[in-house]
C-alpha cells in the first residue's frame, strides 16, 4: 500500500539502515530495488553518513568484495555512483587480480575508470606474493588502456628485503 512505502521510503532516508540493511531490504521488490540506482539521500545515497564507522566501511568492502566475486558490475556501478566512495576505497584493480581475477566485467569497468592509481603496487604484490593471478591477458588488457607501459621499468627490492 501507499502508506507501506511511505514508511519504507522514510526508513530508508533516514539512513539508520546502513549499508547491509539497505542492500537487505531494497531486495525485497523492484520498487525499492530501484532505490539502488537513487544516488541521492533519498535513495542509497542514504547510507554514506554512516562510511565513516569502521563496521560500516568493512560492510562496504564485503559488498565490494561480493561484487568482484560475482562479477556484478552492476552493483559496483551503483555503489561508485555513491559520493566519495571511490576515494575511500582505493586500489580495487589489485583486489580484483588477488581474489577474483576471473571477474572480466568488474575488470573492465575498473580500468576504465582507472581507480587504481598506482599500478606498481599490483606489480610489486604480485612478485612479492608469488603473484599467478596477474595473467597474460590482464596485462594486455592493461596495456591497450595505457595503465601500463609496455617499455616501462619497475625496481623492487630483492625477495628477501624489507620494502617500507
Amino acid at each position: 500500500t501507499a502508506k507501506e512505502a511511505d514508511i519504507l521510503s522514510v526508513l530508508v532516508q533516514t539512513g539508520i539502515l546502513g549499508l547491509r540493511g539497505f542492500w537487505k531490504l531494497s531486495a525485497v521488490s523492484k520498487e525499492l530495488l530501484s532505490l539502488r540506482g537513487d544516488a541521492t539521500a533519498l535513495g542509497f545515497g542514504s547510507v554514506c553518513s554512516g562510511f565513516s564507522s569502521v563496521t560500516e566501511k568493512l560492510e562496504v568492502w564485503r559488498l565490494i568484495d561480493d561484487c568482484l566475486r560475482r562479477d556484478d558490475v552492476k552493483a559496483l556501478q551503483q555503489l561508485f555512483a555513491l559520493p566519495g566512495v571511490s576515494g575511500r576505497f582505493p586500489f580495487l584493480l589489485r583486489r580484483l587480480i588477488e581474489k577474483s581475477p576471473d571477474s572480466e566485467k568488474c575488470r573492465t569497468y575498473l580500468m576504465e575508470r582507472g581507480v587504481t592509481p598506482c599500478v606498481t603496487e599490483i606489480l610489486y604484490t604480485q612478485r612479492t606474493s608469488g603473484g599467478t593471478n596477474l595473467s597474460k591477458k590482464i596485462v594486455d588488457e592493461m596495456i591497450s588502456r595505457r595503465m601500463l607501459q609496455a617499455d616501462a621499468w619497475a625496481v623492487f627490492p630483492a625477495r628477501g628485503d624489507d620494502f617500507v
